[in-house]
Order: C-alpha cells, then structure tokens, then sequence
C-alpha cells in the first residue's frame, strides 16, 4: 500500500512512534549518544498536558536537568500551503499564541413572542457578538513572524520580494495581504472565534437569558487582560456579563533562532528534506511544549510529516493518513538528529 490510515498517523502517533523506531535503529547500531537524550511521552496533550507534559517536566527540573532545547510537535513539511512560495516549506515554532475562552451572558425580561419588547436578552447578546467579530484586535507583526519573513522573502517572486524586504516602508501592505486570509490573519491579530451560542426553549417564548462562549488565540506581546478590555471597550453595554473560563494560557515565550537547538534542527531538515525550504514562525495551535519552559528556554514545535491543505482537513477527522514513505523519512529525521546533537 501506499498509506497507512488511522486516527493519530499524522497527529501525533507517527512522530512518537517514529522517535522510538529511530531509538531502536541506534540502539541495534551499538550507538552511545554523547549528550543525553530524554523520550517524554505526555498522555494528555489534548486537554491541556496538566497530568503528562506538566508532570514529567517537574520531575526533569527536580533533577536538575537544563535541556540544551526541546522538539515537540506541531509544524511540519508544508506543500502548497505558504503563499507565493513553490517549494515544499518546513516550519519550526518558535513560540505559541496564547488561549482564552470567556463567556459572555445577557439575561433581560422575556415574554411572548407575539408582542416582543424591541431588545431581548437574544437581540443585545447577538450585537455584543458582531461588535467583537467587526472590530478584531490590531494586528502586529511579532518577532517569530518577522522571522518567517525574513527566511521566506527570498524566496518570493520579485515584486513580493521588494515588498517584504522593504517592511519599515510596506508594513501596512504586509498586514493587509496576511489579514486576508483566514490562515495568515492568525499570524498577525489575536483571533476572535464566537463557539457556542445558547438561548430559548420554545419557539413562542421570547427567552430572559442567552449565552456565548468566545475563544481566543493570543498574539505574543498581547495578554489575556488585553483582551478583556478590548472586549469591554468593543461591547460597550454593561448587560453584557464577561466571565472568563477555565484553561487559560498566555502566549509562550520566544525561543532564540540564533542557538545550537535551532541549528541542529534546521541542519537535520535541510538533511532529510532537501527539496525544502526551512523557515521559523509562530505556533497558531496550542501544544503542551510550553510545560518545559522550566527546563529549557529554547523550545520549537515540528514533527517530521508532510502535510498539504488537504491533509489537514483530515486531521482530527475522517480519513487521516500518512504515506508510508514520509513516515519512513520520519524516522530518518529523528535518528539523524540524535547523531547530530553529538555533532
């Protein structure tokens, strides 16, 4: 066959199990690494990594151990997804956006819907909503996206490549080309993402009560109290009642791309990938890799996996598959890496 099928062949069991096949391929070798190297397998990454990454993390610090940098999952080996580049594009994450969800209450007088009052608890809550969505927060373009910039641009056809290369003249061109699309908006603004909408009962009765819930991904340099007093300043109406919710997370911080953990992985990449261009950027997905903040102050985000739009829209979905030649190149990645990391 050409694929393998299943839930998690893209995310995340090919790269755990790629990490211990490539182990196994050293360990048949006699190999004795130089620098020691630590497997931690979170059971929990999911919701949140507070019983796996969290814990094995604390135990690493109670140790004493002071990681040269951490990999983790989340970018991969893009194809045909970076505008205006032909080439396959490899991302490492060098930080991640921040996470919150708050939920947004209106309770008023109901009624019969016969003889409706002219607001509503449905009505105000419904334009507290659209003022959040029309109005977004400003977007900014942060160091790990100046980065991306900075590697891509080159790459680019000329006309883009005077643009980029010129930022402190274009910045505003920039931002409007990346805002408009769904994907490169996220790299430049917090996002806003109305959830879960709930009011009414019965279709004659006017309801006293209506409920949201919004999600945030917070833009490094922004934290979650900017974005409550955005929201109040937006929203604008007192019977609107923000609450925040559980699972917050500020944005993590950035890691260096000028230090021996981003070289190796990008020298192990260019190595297993050479058709690929390699470029830093920003995590828009939350992973539990910032648990290790505590261990190490570089930490990037990249599994060995070569994904297009299309696989994407697979993951956590129907049909995820991986092709058994990309895992294979997987395990190259990985096996390269520790030998690198001696090197």
């Amino acid at each position: 066959g050409t694929y393998i099928w299943g839930r998690g062949t893209l995310d995340d069991k090919a790269a755990m199990i790629s990490i211990l096949e490539a182990v196994e391929k050293l360990l048949s070798e006699n190999y004795q690494p130089e620098r020691t190297v630590y497997l931690a397998f979170g059971h929990d990454e999911e919701i949140s990594g507070l019983k796996g990454a969290a814990v094995i993390a604390a135990a690493l610090k109670e140790r004493g151990v002071e990681a040269e940098f951490v990999i983790d999952e989340g970018y991969a080996v893009t194809i045909g997804m970076v505008p205006l580049i032909d080439k396959p594009v490899a991302l490492i994450g060098t930080s991640e956006k921040g996470y919150l969800s708050v939920s947004m209450t209106v309770e008023m007088e109901g009624g019969h819907s016969a003889y409706p009052a002219a607001e509503s608890a449905i009505i105000v809550l419904n334009r507290a909503l659209k003022n959040i969505v029309d109005n977004p927060m400003k977007a900014k373009i942060s160091r790990p996206v100046d980065d991306f910039i900075r590697y891509i641009g080159p790459e680019m056809p000329f006309y883009a490549r005077a643009i980029f290369a010129n930022k402190w003249l274009f910045k505003g061109v920039i931002l409007k080309i990346y805002a408009g699309g769904s994907n490169s908006n996220a790299l430049v603004r917090t996002t806003t993402a109305p959830t879960i909408f709930n009011a009414g009962f019965k279709d004659n009765v006017v309801p006293t009560k209506a409920e949201a819930v919004v999600n945030f991904r917070i833009l490094p340099g922004e934290t979650s109290n900017d974005v409550i007093e955005h929201l109040k300043k937006v929203i604008a109406d007192n019977r609107v009642v923000i609450k925040e919710l559980e699972g917050r997370k500020e944005p993590a911080p950035d890691s260096p791309i000028n230090v021996p953990g981003f070289d190796v992985i990008h020298k192990t990449i260019r190595q297993v990938y050479p058709e690929a261009l390699v470029a830093p950027t920003m995590m828009i997905a939350a992973s539990d890799s910032r648990k290790y903040t505590g261990v190490s102050s570089n930490i990037y985000n990249f599994a060995p996996i070569m994904v297009t739009s299309e696989d994407l829209a697979r993951t956590h979905g129907l049909n995820e598959r991986n092709k058994i030649e990309d895992y294979k190149r997987g395990i190259g990645f990985f096996y390269q890496l520790i030998k690198n990391c001696d090197n």
